[in-house]
C-alpha cells in the first residue's frame, strides 16, 4: 500500500473521531444560515470575528518556536477534534496546513461547510499569531481549493502603520 493511501486511511479515521452525534450538523446550520442571511460580504466576518473569540477562549501556552506554536495548536485541535496541522515557514511567510478538517459527506454542502469553517480559522489563527508574536499586523489568507483534503493558510506580516 502506497504512502499517500495510509494518509488518506489516517484522515479518514480523523474525520470519524470528529462527529459527535447532533453538533456537527448545529454548527454546519448555523454556518449556512449565517452566510445565507447575511451575505458573504457580512457572514464571512462574523465567521472570522468567531474564531479570533474562540482564540481568546482558549488562549495557548507562550511558544518560543514555530514548532511550539505547532504542537500547541495541534493539542487545542485535538480537544476539538479538528485534525491537524502543519507549519512551514517560507521566505516572507508562513504556511499553516490543516489536514483532516471536519467536512460533510454532501459535496455541495461540504464546499459552502469548508468555506464558512476556513472563515472561523482565519479569525482563530489570526489571533493566536497576533498574540504568540505580540504583533498586531497580520494578513492571513486561506489560498487553497476548498475540495482538497489540506486546506492551506498563508500568514504575511503587515508594516506597522
Amino acid at each position: 500500500m502506497a504512502d499517500n493511501d495510509y494518509r488518506q486511511m489516517e484522515l479518514a479515521w480523523f474525520r470519524q473521531q470528529q462527529k459527535p452525534a447532533g453538533w456537527f450538523e448545529l454548527t454546519a446550520a448555523l454556518f449556512e444560515k449565517i452566510v445565507d442571511r447575511d451575505g458573504e460580504d457580512e457572514g464571512i466576518p462574523l465567521l472570522r470575528a468567531a474564531g479570533e473569540a474562540l482564540a481568546d477562549a482558549f488562549p495557548l501556552p507562550p511558544s518560543d518556536t514555530v514548532d511550539a506554536l505547532q504542537s500547541h495548536i495541534n493539542a487545542l485541535f485535538s480537544r476539538f477534534g479538528w485534525g491537524e496541522i502543519a507549519i512551514v515557514v517560507g521566505q516572507a511567510s508562513l504556511r499553516i496546513d490543516h489536514y483532516a478538517a471536519p467536512s460533510v459527506a454532501d459535496r455541495e454542502r461540504h464546499l459552502r461547510w469548508r468555506h464558512a469553517f476556513s472563515a472561523v480559522l482565519e479569525g482563530l489563527f489570526s489571533r493566536l499569531i497576533q498574540v504568540q508574536s505580540g504583533k498586531p499586523h497580520f494578513s492571513l489568507r486561506r489560498e487553497s481549493p476548498l475540495i482538497s483534503d489540506c486546506i492551506h493558510f498563508y500568514c504575511y506580516h503587515s508594516a506597522d502603520t
